[in-house]
């Protein structure tokens, strides 16, 4: 069933924005429906869909990774109570 919704100028654009760049992702014309559905599952599923290059500094990410491990050696091991 379809359904007629007033969204703003600025809304629409921002989805059909994002439409578009789901369109050069996937190869193919992507609707606002489409668009709005993909947001509804951002998050969701298979976590593989976050892999990929870094796309910071390279400063940055020694950065991140440097305090990841300050982190870690912080950190203690719990002992679990059976």
């Amino acid at each position: 069933m379809l359904k007629s919704v007033k969204i703003s100028k600025k809304n629409y654009e921002s989805l059909a924005r994002m439409a578009g760049e789901l369109q050069k992702q996937r190869g193919r014309p992507v609707s606002i429906d489409e668009a709005i559905s993909w947001l509804q599952n951002k998050g969701k599923g298979d976590i593989m869909g976050f892999a990929g290059r870094w796309h910071g500094s390279r400063e940055e990410m020694d950065a991140i990774f440097s305090r990841i491990f300050v982190e870690r050696k912080k950190s203690r091991p719990r002992e679990l109570g059976f």
